[in-house]
């Protein structure tokens, strides 16, 4: 990692190697966080804190947190374009913000 630091002009590969190894780390780090959560969940050792919550904004986060994700692959994601307006919902408030 030394060399990618001290060369003035990387070639391609090697400014692709820090984002790369950024993302699998922030991915290991969600990883991590998931697997501490599920532990306390199965030992029971988590209160929800669920509240009502518009379904639209929901789906659209969901939506936008996996479009790069997604951009990659051979997927195609579709959602109704309207929703019924009493189309509700109970989620984590912790876990979820419409921000």
């Amino acid at each position: 990692m030394t060399s990618l630091l001290s060369n003035a002009q990387p070639d391609p590969a090697q400014r692709e190697l820090p984002a790369v190894i950024n993302e699998e780390s922030d991915r290991l780090n969600r990883l991590v966080g998931e697997a501490a959560e599920m532990a306390q969940l199965e030992a029971n050792k988590v209160e929800l804190d669920l509240e009502p919550t518009p379904i639209r904004p929901v789906i659209e986060q969901a939506l936008g947190n996996s479009r790069n994700a997604l951009a990659k692959r051979a997927i195609e994601v579709r959602a109704p374009v309207t929703f019924h307006p009493s189309a509700w919902m109970k989620v984590e408030s912790k876990k979820y913000s419409c921000t």
